[in-house]
């Protein structure tokens, strides 16, 4: 036991095993998926190299449809790789993935300061580091160029640097150091926002824990970045919509999508009369304006959704249950890389959080409260719109990781 131990929490060893890791997951890119799958951001970003301006369509004109941080981190490879841009994102990808175990490990260690628990949050950042190695799903989906594969990592990142800023207050670190963590959390803030809009009230929220431990230098940093940031997007968006927009245009489209039967595979659900369906359908192809479309989406969705409320929560209860396990498109997969890559990892996932959650609530209940508020957070958007897409979930799965590893470790000492 004591030698298993020596080599799980030796980062030589976890380094050596990300690099031979990171060879397999490159070789088996390479040889066996014969197509990077790319959806709209690759689309956006293939129009702003060639000149398209930011959109889908030429023809149909500007969008907002996306937020601009994956499009635009896209739009690089395709600028200097060209015809071979997806196989250079995918590697990149891969790259970013191969870190995030010792992201993970640096920020268990920093909120380890923060808690005064070093030593049981060290060893949890080194167990959740080896548990993201090993994951199937995270070894897969850098295969897939979508904005789960950089949020993953701008958001731990995020965190780190925020853990940073806040421990600098402590140990009587310098200003220049702490200007620097406060600017680099700021920027990775305004990142996020512009990357991945769900995790804008998260980012919200901070402001005002910052502002209650007044933190006024922090905050107005914080504010600064962010702002600058995400300015020009939404003084582009101004100038070509006649409306601000400060992320995407989506928020209605999202939940009229939640009750079309792509989206839910149920006949139950499926109430929106085809001839209304096509109609829209009509309207995207032709290439009407998203705050055009938006207006129209809540229209319907208001409608169907104030006639059948039972309906609609019951719909909800069950986008929550797909979240949680697959999409309803997948649960009939019986492709090997389904079952082992993501069916069976769920599986195990859910039956590990549940005691990992419960000794992490008896050793730090604060820590806990705050993964379970976010993954309830998360869990409550999806399913109140749409659960149709196996990122969803992928972009708070390395959280589980950290209670799980609480089954891994020993009780902490009292601080």
């Amino acid at each position: 036991m004591k030698s298993l131990l020596k080599i799980l929490f030796s980062k030589k060893n976890l380094i050596i095993a990300s690099i031979i890791f990171l060879a397999i997951r490159i070789a088996f890119s390479m040889i066996f998926v014969s197509d990077f799958k790319s959806f709209e951001d690759f689309r956006i970003a293939s129009n702003l190299v060639a000149g398209n301006g930011y959109c889908l369509v030429p023809e149909w004109g500007s969008t907002a449809i996306k937020s601009p941080g994956y499009p635009l981190f896209l739009s690089l490879f395709v600028l200097l790789f060209g015809s071979v841009a997806k196989t250079a994102i995918v590697i990149f990808q891969q790259i970013l993935f191969a870190s995030i175990p010792f992201l993970l490990i640096i920020l268990a260690n920093e909120w380890g300061k923060f808690r005064n628990n070093s030593d049981f949050w060290h060893k949890i950042g080194f167990i959740s580091g080896w548990l993201f190695l090993v994951h199937p799903s995270y070894f897969y989906y850098p295969n897939v160029i979508e904005v789960t594969n950089l949020f993953i990592p701008l958001i731990v990142a995020f965190f780190i640097f925020l853990l940073k800023s806040l421990n600098a207050q402590s140990n009587f670190a310098s200003n220049n150091r702490k200007f620097f963590y406060y600017s680099l959390s700021s920027l990775l803030c305004g990142m996020l926002w512009l990357t991945q809009p769900i995790v804008i009230p998260i980012l919200l929220l901070i402001l005002i824990f910052l502002l209650i431990k007044k933190l006024f230098r922090f905050s107005i940093i914080y504010i600064t970045f962010t702002v600058i940031l995400i300015a020009p997007w939404a003084i582009r968006n101004y100038i070509e919509f006649d409306h601000l927009i400060i992320s995407k245009s989506p928020f209605w489209m999202n939940l009229y999508y939640g009750w079309l039967p792509e989206y839910h595979n149920q006949k139950r659900y499926d109430i929106i009369p085809d001839k209304v369906k096509d109609d829209i359908r009509s309207k995207l192809e032709n290439g009407e304006s998203d705050l055009q479309t938006e207006k129209i989406f809540k229209k319907i969705f208001l409608k169907y959704t104030t006639e059948n409320p039972w309906l609609y929560a019951e719909k909800t209860l069950y986008q929550t249950l797909c979240y949680w396990y697959m999409p309803p498109g997948y649960w009939n997969d019986t492709r090997l890389t389904y079952i082992y890559g993501r069916k069976l990892p769920v599986i195990i996932l859910n039956l590990l959080l549940i005691p990992g959650i419960y000794l992490l609530f008896k050793y730090d209940r604060k820590t806990a409260l705050i993964i379970l508020l976010t993954l309830l957070y998360f869990t409550i958007v999806y399913s109140l719109t749409s659960s149709a897409n196996i990122r969803y979930k992928l972009d708070i799965e390395w959280l589980e990781l950290l209670p799980i590893a609480t089954l891994f470790t020993k009780k902490p000492k009292s601080p």
